[in-house]
């Protein structure tokens, strides 16, 4: 009994998959029959190791399609509503909250937010959940942030390695 290779394994797996229609199903056993077909080998040795390529690829694909009508619901919203969010992409807005704190939003669950506190203004960079804030974050004092700033080289360098 000769083993296969993992990465041979792999690629003929999506293969199959990509051949099979929406409609078939299909099962772990016909899968492993159509490589043991294919290759010329028996695989009941590799059994273990056929489930769990066969489970990742089945969940790569659905999670390919899933990207795909997420990708197909965003192209059918209005044209209008796209060039605003390209513009909120590209420029950073500046926005003041209801209790004076200046907002950047980073992302859609990460805010850049500058307040005051003490007669001290801080950058605070945090997570938030809906409307709330998280205690994923940090808080930096303008001492801190200076600092902070003259290391952003040393990172971009470091995330580049």
């Amino acid at each position: 009994m000769s083993k296969v290779d993992e990465k041979i394994l792999r690629k003929k797996v999506a293969a199959i998959l990509k051949s099979q229609s929406d409609d078939d199903t299909v099962s772990l056993k016909t899968i492993r029959e159509a490589l043991e077909k294919d290759l010329g080998v028996s695989l009941s040795s590799q059994k273990d190791v056929l489930k769990t390529i066969i489970k990742e690829e089945m969940n790569k694909n659905q999670e390919e399609e899933e990207e795909e009508s997420n990708k197909r619901k965003h192209n059918d919203s209005d044209n209008e509503d796209e060039p605003s969010e390209k513009k909120q992409k590209s420029s950073h807005k500046i926005t003041k909250a209801d209790n004076g704190d200046l907002v950047v939003f980073f992302t859609d669950k990460k805010r850049i937010t500058v307040n005051e506190f003490k007669k001290s203004k801080y950058v605070h960079i945090r997570e938030y959940y809906e409307d709330k804030p998280t205690k994923k974050g940090v808080a930096m004092s303008r001492d801190e942030w200076t600092r902070f700033k003259t290391y952003i080289d040393t990172i971009d360098e470091m995330m580049n390695m």
